[in-house]
């Protein structure tokens, strides 16, 4: 039996060596960011996203549905395939259990500050091996320009949360032997 084989890591392995302590601080500066630039504050022009959540929670709550087009609004829109408002992002599921609008959509930016903190963290720690500078550079990131200007743009603001992610992942595919 050959002990000098690798073992097959996965990419995800990372989450489990990460500390209690360092997620929780990424948490809070999550709500610190929340509390200060996105609660019960809308940015930007969202009146047909405010329709279109309105929809879909009155579909969901009163028939158990999710909609898929609508003809009341711009004379029939599909509402999976609308590009503002990706279908199945995480402030449409908030729309399905929250009836206010403003609360589900800052729910999803709150969500998405998490992943793009977590995401950071990850990618920090894969380039440096320190915790301490990847949970300042996952702070970082949350407390951007990039992220505090494109809340008002929810389609840009969606994809900046997730870049960290990609690098991370593209990263750990580069340095995979298989």
């Amino acid at each position: 039996m050959n002990h000098d084989a690798k073992k097959k890591v996965s990419p995800l392995s990372t989450l489990n060596r990460l500390s209690f302590q360092y997620y929780l601080l990424i948490i809070l500066s999550a709500l610190v960011f929340y509390f200060l630039f996105v609660h019960n504050q809308l940015y930007g022009e969202f009146d047909l996203y405010i329709n279109y959540g309105s929809m879909i929670h009155y579909n969901f709550a009163q028939h158990g549905t999710l909609q898929f087009w609508t003809h009341t609004v711009s004379g029939g829109l599909p509402l999976y395939a609308y590009p503002d408002a990706p279908f199945f992002e995480f402030a449409n599921l908030f729309h399905l259990l929250v009836a206010n609008t403003v609360t589900a959509l800052n729910l999803g930016l709150l969500a998405y500050l998490l992943i793009a903190g977590i995401g950071m963290f990850l990618l920090a720690l894969e380039l440096e091996r320190n915790k301490g500078v990847a949970l300042l550079a996952s702070i970082a990131y949350m407390f951007t320009g990039n992220l505090l200007h494109s809340r008002s743009v929810m389609p840009f603001f969606y994809p900046s949360a997730m870049v960290p992610f990609i690098f991370f992942f593209l990263i750990k595919a580069v340095k995979t032997d298989d």
